[in-house]
């Protein structure tokens, strides 16, 4: 049975974006305070927010999880948790500029979950205290960002040159280049600097940001678009630019109940006397 075209309807997505909420233990006020958190921690979460900005409002939370040193734990046991949710495009800056500045970090998302678009991070050296300090150096910045082993800034991706060039100085700064696609590059000249990794791929005319080193002959970097056609040499060893996918986890195959034969054995099956 065949579609027919005036029937297709268009639903809008509407205004909502996707935003990961995560906390962290060492930023908490007390241990009993973190306890209550973890029980119900998109209340807690924001409750926080809405204090600091009424009109932050957090919509549809799921996928609610609790770390420790990166694994999954009991809420108990947890040391970080984090959660998505939807919040209004409208209401999406007053959320970030909020970010880190109250224990609840904001990270905004596309709904694949890649990188949202328009902003960049500035990382910095120091404790939470010190980046905090720095970023009352700059007009317009968006919340703090924390890692497992880091701090930045959250800017607009127009404001991080010259917010790059205030606060690290004598830093290179990054490629502005973003990882959209991830490859890796081997065999390279042993101990090739991500600086002469970029000179490469600037010689066969790609955009690259070099990532970090696999290796003695080997490079991971991202780029926007894929390497130009054909074959690509350095020093007149050919190099082999391979795409990295995202890691695939099959899926385990679960079977239960009893095997039915099909209705062609039965009908085989010889009729007992």
């Amino acid at each position: 049975v065949s579609a027919s075209p005036q029937r297709n309807i268009v639903v809008s997505k509407g205004d909502q974006i996707c935003a990961a909420i995560t906390c962290y233990q060492d930023e908490w006020a007390s241990e009993a305070s973190w306890a209550a958190a973890c029980k119900a921690p998109v209340r807690a979460a924001a409750d926080i927010l809405h204090a600091e900005a009424p009109a932050v409002q957090l919509h549809s939370p799921w996928g609610r999880c609790f770390r420790t040193k990166g694994r999954a734990v009991q809420p108990q046991d947890a040391e970080s948790f984090q959660f998505h949710c939807k919040l209004s495009e409208a209401s999406l800056e007053a959320a970030l500029r909020h970010s880190g500045h109250s224990c609840v970090y904001v990270t905004p998302k596309t709904w694949d979950r890649s990188p949202y678009q328009g902003y960049a991070v500035l990382w910095l050296p120091g404790s939470k205290a010190e980046v905090s300090r720095a970023s009352m150096q700059l007009s317009d910045t968006l919340g703090l960002v924390r890692s497992r082993t880091k701090l930045g800034i959250r800017l607009r991706q127009t404001a991080f040159a010259a917010a790059f060039a205030l606060l690290r100085p004598n830093d290179e700064p990054p490629s502005p280049v973003r990882a959209d696609l991830v490859y890796k590059v081997a065999p390279i000249p042993q101990g090739a600097s991500a600086a002469s990794l970029a000179q490469w791929a600037k010689d066969i005319s790609w955009q690259v940001r070099p990532l970090k080193p696999l290796g003695p002959q080997a490079w991971l970097l991202g780029a926007e678009a894929p390497p130009p056609p054909g074959w690509h040499a350095w020093n007149g060893q050919v190099v082999l630019v391979t795409k990295v996918g995202a890691r695939q986890t099959p899926q385990p195959v679960v079977r239960a109940g009893k095997y039915l034969p099909s209705p062609q054995t039965r009908r085989q099956r010889p009729m007992a006397q």
